[in-house]
């Protein structure tokens, strides 16, 4: 798979060996080449909302500036599907690990400090409002489930069944959700009546 970061000034390829190469599109210059986890196909990319960072998940989750591309933070986990979520206002992190127990866990980047731990089944699919008020889990149970941050407390879940996610994202504000199922399916939501 391939990856634009939202500025389109870095485009991320990772191939199905874990090799993970990055471009500059102004310049075609390759910028980053990494090995993230030989022989696995289970590895991601994702980059931050201002475009400023750049996360590799595989065997860790690990960071990197992209100004000098520099890692600035690695989180070492276990995770057989890696998946990771920036804040909004790319100051923090959430990811799925799967050590004992299951958990998902929200750190800062510049201190790696733990910010907060879900329980068990928070699930692996990830994704933060916009406001950065509140964090959505997918599990393969089907849940979408709604974590007030602020209150440190989960709410009204935004779906209690149905096809494992595999993708969710914010729209319009943070107003409406678009879930992505495993069964091709893509699903609208409004978030504040959880509503379909």
């Amino acid at each position: 798979p391939i990856y634009f970061s939202p500025d389109s000034r870095w485009l991320a390829g990772l191939g199905m060996d874990g090799h993970l190469r990055v471009w500059d599109t102004k310049s075609d210059q390759l910028v980053l080449e990494q090995q993230l986890n030989p022989g696995s196909p289970n590895a991601a990319v994702i980059f931050s909302p201002d475009s400023q960072l750049m996360a590799a998940c595989a065997q860790n989750y690990e960071i990197f500036s992209t100004r000098d591309w520099k890692l600035i933070r690695s989180f070492s986990v276990s995770a057989f599907q890696p998946n990771i979520a920036f804040s909004a206002d790319s100051k923090s992190v959430a990811f799925y690990h799967e050590a004992i127990p299951l958990s998902t866990e929200i750190h800062d980047i510049i201190t790696g400090e733990l910010l907060s731990t879900l329980p068990l089944d928070a699930g692996p699919v990830l994704a933060f409002h916009p406001d950065g008020q509140y964090l959505l889990t997918g599990s393969i149970s089907g849940a979408v489930r709604v974590w007030s941050l602020g209150e440190h407390r989960e709410e009204k879940a935004l779906r209690s069944d149905g096809a494992p996610p595999v993708a969710i994202r914010f729209m319009a504000g943070g107003r409406r959700v678009l879930i992505g199922t495993a069964e091709g399916m893509i699903e609208l939501w409004d978030f504040a009546s959880r509503q379909l």
